[in-house]
């Protein structure tokens, strides 16, 4: 598991330090959370670990629960040592460094306001000009972004959420309540404009009668009262013919539990398909897929149902970390099977030129960036030669691991990872 370290709280020019004992001991709980209490909204707080830069905090109170815990500022992980509960890989590792600064405005106190390319608010703008009018062929992408798709929101969350990341304490503990709790938990402190986008999120609930199916209801009445837009994250339900005949028309999903029936915007379907190629692929072949998809609330005379207007969708593994292709997810399975702790970079809304390892070893003396090559056609060979030498001259010879798929695509050609510190 990754380290607990001191942090420093400023609160009224008075300046202390608390040790990890005092944060995780049992003996110490009570006074550790009236020290959070106090400097809920009010106090500076940061991280004591070895890593460089400001290294911020931020308290997050989770309604309900009447707790409060520790967070890092978005996107601040890099400043983080590596054996630091805080660290993810930095922006400049991700997508997070190409282009998104202009519609993730960082505040003062910890939270962040994003600008999404469709409003969350019904009366701004109609359904049906709401809706991106995608051409066949996608634009690429422009080196800065004036607002976030849906897919960059989701690598968003999910990064915030730390399922991106794995070590080996994780084992049998990431279960589908607890990775959604955590995407629940990484909303609480993102604003889409003015509203609180925790209050318009629908995730899975795998019972009619939980704690999150009636969260579900209440959010979805709220949001169908203020005209307000909401935001669905759910896997999609496990492939059949059937279902996949149907999807064009209604959406299918694991975890459904409090939410309305959602039906598709014509075309909508046809879209993603054609947009998400590869990651539909590994749903028809039985792999996990979550979708997010933003909607509109409508009431008929017997029953609340709901509108998709927008989607994306995210290939992910058992454990909930994203994937690109079957040899990423090899490798991904492979690390965890093997204990190893490492994260694995997004995208966002990045240009597609943008090097971004595949994963990053964070169990080593430094980091080590694993890549995979798939494919031998023409331009991915020149593409695959511009990484090697950007590789080469960041972490030097040897300092970083391949896998060449595209001439032995066996599992069992796979190298050995670097060795663990």
């Amino acid at each position: 598991m990754s380290d607990v370290h001191p942090v420093t709280i400023t609160l009224s020019e008075k300046v202390r330090t608390f040790s990890a004992n005092f944060q995780t001991e049992t003996t110490f709980s009570s006074g550790w959370q009236s020290t959070l209490k106090a400097a809920y909204g009010k106090a500076e707080l940061r991280c004591g670990c070895t890593g460089s830069g400001p290294k911020r905090l931020a308290v997050k109170y989770y309604e309900g629960s009447d707790q409060f815990s520790l967070a890092r500022f978005s996107l601040s992980g890099g400043q983080h040592s590596i054996d630091c509960q805080f660290y993810s890989a930095s922006p400049t590792q991700t997508g997070a460094g190409g282009g998104n600064s202009s519609v993730l405005d960082q505040q003062p106190d910890g939270s962040v306001k994003i600008r999404l390319e469709i409003g969350m608010v019904e009366r701004d703008t109609p359904a049906e000009l709401a809706s991106p009018k995608r051409p066949q062929q996608e634009r690429k992408p422009s080196t800065s972004q004036s607002s976030m798709k849906l897919l960059g929101l989701l690598h968003y969350l999910w990064d915030e959420a730390g399922l991106n990341q794995w070590m080996s304490g994780f084992a049998g503990k990431r279960r589908p309540s607890v990775a959604y709790r955590l995407i629940n938990n990484a909303t609480e402190n993102v604003w889409a404009g003015t509203l609180k986008l925790v209050d318009q999120m629908l995730l899975p609930a795998f019972g009619a009668d939980t704690q999150e199916a009636d969260r579900n209801r209440e959010r979805a009445a709220a949001a169908l009262e203020s005209k307000h837009r909401m935001l669905l994250i759910a896997p999609l339900a496990a492939f059949t013919q059937e279902r996949a005949d149907i999807m064009a028309r209604q959406m299918k999903i694991s975890g459904f539990h409090g939410m309305p029936i959602v039906y598709m915007k014509a075309g909508l379907w046809d879209s993603t398909v054609r947009r998400f190629k590869n990651e539909l692929s590994a749903w028809r072949n039985g792999a996990g897929t979550v979708a997010i998809v933003q909607v509109e609330l409508k009431k008929s005379s017997k029953s609340v149902y709901a509108s998709a207007i927008d989607m994306a969708i995210m290939s992910i593994t058992s454990e909930f970390i994203p994937v690109e292709s079957s040899y990423e997810r090899i490798i991904a399975d492979r690390l965890v099977a093997q204990g190893r702790s490492f994260s694995k970079p997004l995208r966002f809304d990045s240009i597609t030129d943008q090097v971004l390892p595949d994963f990053i070893l964070t169990d080593t003396k430094r980091e080590v960036p694993l890549e995979v090559f798939g494919r031998n056609d023409a331009a991915y060979l020149q593409r695959k030669r511009e990484k090697e030498a950007y590789y080469d001259e960041l972490y030097g010879r040897g300092g970083w691991w391949s896998w060449n798929a595209s001439a032995n695509s066996d599992a069992e050609s796979v190298p050995p990872f670097p060795a663990a510190r």
